[in-house]
This record gives structure tokens, C-alpha cells and sequence, in this order.
């Protein structure tokens, strides 16, 4: 038998000469660009880093960004403009300082923290600062509704009983304010913007709404609630409104309470009634109770008159 050849198999090219066959197709050109242009993005990297902080000194350090910066409120109510010390007492309390600049980094977010603080804000929509170096602040505000006494001191509260800024002295309160005293309030004041808890106080808030549109309204000076629901004498008026001739005017029970008594809209309209006849709201009498009918009165039998009505 013939002997069978062994067989070779073919032998590609060697790895050397395929790795030089693949070097020698690199286009060195795309390279050479790609490399230029990490290098030229590392640099810009670079310098971003260490420059812009320069770039930022130097225009921060211009005259046009170091003019000392004013504070205006946008749009005040009314109010805010007759009262020029709340309107300090707001700006004093924004959180601007006077080393702070146009280029002052977080001031506007700054100023919206600290405003939010402040118990004459309601809310703050935004705080801005201008080419002019103003920065405007605009928010909607706490408008004060009474004065509340408590422990020898005086407080504001707006109409949603939150208490406002400030601690007063009885020579400190402006009896020329147009707001009425609430007095006999029993829970203790809260926290400047804080909601003042307790129903006595409610129920003076929710007297004082009631009366400040009456054409009455400047002969009352205040709101009784000493003895709400009747916690001191069950049989005396829970409420008495207190005019500017020392005289008492005893209402009752407190708006939505009435128990056998006139509704809270039928008293003003009687009290509105008794003005009318008489000018005075309290009748020049040292007291006069309508918390019984809602077209009589009681008066002091020293001073009835005739056509005035039943008497005590």
C-alpha cells in the first residue's frame, strides 16, 4: 500500500507583519487633530477653574457693582405707607447687610429666607435685584386688625389672630391707630407670626370684623371678653364693648353662641339704630345692655328717660 503524505496547513502572515499593516492604515492625521483637541479641552477645563474666579474678582471689584445697595417694597398696601416704622422694620429684617453687593452670591434666596421669618409677611413672591442696585421686594402682608392686652404689655394680632412684631407699653399704644382693644384674653401670646390660640380671643377678633365698618365705629374703644362663655359670671354678658366715654355696652354672647338672645347682625343693627337716635352709640349712659331684645334696651333706672325702654 502507498504511504499517505502527511498534510501542511497554510501559515497566515506573522503578527508583525499584520500589526504593521494596521499602523500603516491609521490615518495619523485624525489623531494628531484628536489629541489637539483634548489638550485644547483640558486647557479650557483649566483655565474655567482657576480663571473664572478671576474673571468674577475683577468684575465684582468694577464701580458699577460696588454702589451700596437700597431696599424698596413693592406695591405697600395702604397701611404699610401710614406706617413708616413697620416698613423700616421689615427692611431692617431681610437679611441684607451693608457689606452685601449686586454680585453678592445667594442674596436674593437670602432675602426670601429671612422675609419668610418676619411676622408682617403673609407670603413672599419675589425678591429681585436691578441694574440699579435696588433690590425690590414684593410679598403680600399682615395687615393689623386690633391690639390685644395681656400681662401689662399690648400686642397686634391681624384678622387671622396671628400675632404680629413687637411688645408695647401702655405709653407706647396709639390710641389714633383706628384699631380697638380686645381685653381678658386668658392663653398668653404666642411666638411673633404664630396664630394666637384660644376661643376668648376668636370671639374678640370676630367682634372687632363686625364693627370696624360701622358708621359707629370710632366711639367703641374695645371688646370685653373677661368673662367669654360665662367663665367668670354665668348670668353676666359674655361680651362688652367698652366706648371712648368709659361706658359699657353689654352685647352677650359671642357671634354664632346666641342662646335666646338677638342675632349678632340684629345687635348692629340696633346699635346702629341707637346712633342714629342719639349720636352716641352708648346713649351717654354708663352702660346699656342690648342682649335681650332687638329693638329695646336696658339702662341704669337713675338715668332712664321715658321712650328709651324697659329698664333694669
Amino acid at each position: 500500500m502507498a504511504k499517505r503524505k502527511k498534510s501542511r496547513s497554510k501559515t497566515g502572515p506573522s503578527l508583525t507583519t499584520r500589526l504593521g499593516a494596521r499602523l500603516a492604515a491609521i490615518s495619523w492625521m485624525r489623531v494628531m487633530r484628536g489629541a489637539l483637541s483634548l489638550t485644547a479641552l483640558a486647557i479650557l477645563a483649566v483655565g474655567a477653574a482657576y480663571g473664572l474666579p478671576v474673571v468674577e474678582t475683577y468684575v465684582a471689584g468694577l464701580p458699577q457693582y460696588q454702589a451700596p445697595l437700597a431696599i424698596e417694597l413693592v406695591d405697600p398696601p395702604e397701611w404699610l405707607e401710614a406706617n413708616a416704622h413697620v416698613a423700616q422694620d421689615i427692611v431692617e429684617r431681610c437679611g441684607v447687610v451693608e457689606r452685601d453687593r449686586r454680585l453678592t452670591p445667594g442674596l436674593a434666596k437670602r432675602a426670601v429666607d429671612s422675609l419668610s421669618h418676619v411676622g408682617w409677611i403673609r407670603q413672599v413672591h419675589e425678591v429681585s435685584i436691578g441694574a440699579d442696585n435696588v433690590i425690590r421686594i414684593c410679598c403680600d402682608y399682615r395687615e393689623p386688625l386690633a391690639w390685644v392686652s395681656h400681662g401689662g404689655f399690648y400686642y397686634l394680632v391681624d384678622e387671622e389672630h396671628v400675632r404680629l412684631p413687637g411688645r408695647y407699653s401702655h405709653e407706647e399704644v396709639d390710641r389714633d391707630s383706628g384699631l380697638l382693644l380686645v381685653m381678658g384674653v386668658v392663653a398668653p401670646p404666642p411666638d411673633e407670626g404664630a396664630r394666637w390660640e384660644g376661643a376668648d380671643l376668636k370671639a374678640g377678633v370676630k367682634m372687632v370684623r363686625l364693627l370696624r365698618d360701622k358708621p359707629y365705629f370710632d366711639q367703641i374703644t374695645g371688646v370685653i371678653v373677661a368673662n367669654y362663655g360665662g367663665r367668670l359670671d354665668r348670668r353676666a354678658s359674655h361680651i362688652e364693648l367698652a366706648t371712648d366715654r368709659d361706658a359699657r355696652i353689654r352685647w352677650g354672647r359671642a357671634p354664632g353662641e346666641e342662646v335666646d338672645e338677638p342675632t349678632a347682625e340684629e345687635k348692629l343693627a340696633h346699635l346702629q339704630g341707637i346712633w342714629r337716635d342719639h349720636d352716641r352709640v352708648d346713649m351717654g349712659r354708663p352702660w346699656v345692655d342690648i342682649q335681650v331684645w332687638p329693638d329695646r334696651v336696658h339702662v341704669p333706672c337713675a338715668t332712664m328717660q321715658p321712650g328709651i325702654g324697659r329698664q333694669s
